[in-house]
């Protein structure tokens, strides 16, 4: 995957930002495995009890900004994998220093304001390249 998205570039460092809960299920421990596996920097937050007892992502959203822009000396094109658009004022940011951006997203989740942020030449779809991604589980 991190082939497909960098794109000839060469990758400084892949990394993924999740909220984790105290207790991992084997399924969640499977995938952290993967990404270990892969290579990816594993950035976590523990998630965050709401008063209605559900957990959420707390301070993850604010990390990956100041991530993205305390470390853009480092890279010259910053691949976002979300579309979420709370991402977009750090993407302002280090365009402003002339880095580049690409996002990837799920069709149905890309937010529209991505495309006046980046524009459409450097959006891709995750949709578009499934068949090509190579998942190998039990390792």
């Amino acid at each position: 995957f991190k082939e497909i998205v960098s794109k000839g570039f060469h990758l400084v460092g892949a990394f993924i930002y999740l909220g984790i809960s105290k207790r991992i299920l084997i399924e969640k421990q499977k995938f952290f495995r993967f990404l270990k596996k892969a290579k990816f920097v594993i950035q976590s937050k523990p998630l965050q009890e709401s008063p209605d007892g559900r957990k959420k992502q707390k301070g993850i959203d604010v990390f990956m900004y100041h991530e993205i822009v305390d470390l853009m000396d480092a890279y010259d094109k910053s691949i976002i994998i979300s579309g979420d658009s709370d991402f977009i004022d750090a993407v302002k940011e280090v365009k402003k220093f002339n880095k580049m951006v690409d996002v990837w997203s799920f069709k149905r989740s890309l937010s529209y304001k991505w495309k006046d942020a980046v524009g459409l030449e450097n959006i891709y779809y995750i949709d578009d390249i499934l068949d090509e991604i190579e998942f190998k589980s039990g390792n």
